[in-house]
Parts: structure tokens; C-alpha cells; sequence
């Protein structure tokens, strides 16, 4: 949570933080790093997901509320990371999408078992 003064401050300066929940976290969420701009949060992202995945086979989400032209790119962008990746599109359900708003995205690795 941002006090409104501060999420005024990172809109001005088109902060985009990058969350993350993973074993090492303990299920919290946690910042995994904070960029300029969306379009480079995106690609940090990926380059990260991108980076944890080994020889193992993941399915790959890309999850979103009412912007499914942006999720598509997203998918593409997968491609170019050079993993046999096919992310799936979904829509983030109306639970999670009354917190973080329209025009939201989420990127979601699960290991194969």
C-alpha cells in the first residue's frame, strides 16, 4: 500500500514496480524490482521468468482485466526468450480485478509436474 502522495510521485514518474510471490517469499508478496516505465517492466518481467525456468517444462499465464490486446503481445514477447514457452490468456478474475483495476496484467509460471 502507497500512501497517496507516494503513488502520486511513482504515476508522475512513471514508476512501475514488479511484484512477485515465489518459494523464497514465503507466499508474500514481495518487489522484485522497481522500473521506468511499463513497457520496461514488461520486458523485466519476462527476462526474469525467462531466467528461472530451467530444463523443466512450465505452463506459462498471462492473465488480464479488460486489455487483452496488451496480454497478447505480452504472449508474443514470450517467444523471443528462446523456451519453449506458449502462454495461455486468461482474464484475472473480478476478485482480484475490484483491487488492481482495468488494464492490469499478470504474468504466472507453474512447474510441470
Amino acid at each position: 500500500r502507497l500512501t497517496p502522495i507516494a503513488a502520486s510521485m511513482a504515476s508522475l514518474l512513471k514508476i512501475k514496480p514488479i511484484l512477485r510471490i515465489a518459494p523464497e517469499t514465503e507466499g508474500k508478496i514481495d518487489v522484485a524490482a522497481k522500473v521506468r516505465t511499463e513497457s520496461k517492466a514488461t520486458l523485466s518481467a519476462i527476462d526474469m521468468m525467462c531466467e528461472r525456468m530451467n530444463e523443466d517444462a512450465y505452463e506459462v499465464f498471462v492473465i488480464h482485466s479488460d486489455c487483452i490486446e496488451k496480454a497478447n503481445r505480452i504472449c508474443e514477447m514470450f517467444k523471443e526468450c528462446g523456451k519453449n514457452v506458449h502462454p495461455q490468456v486468461d482474464i484475472i478474475s473480478s476478485v482480484i480485478a475490484s483491487h488492481t483495476g482495468l488494464d492490469c496484467i499478470a504474468l504466472q509460471m507453474i512447474k510441470k509436474i
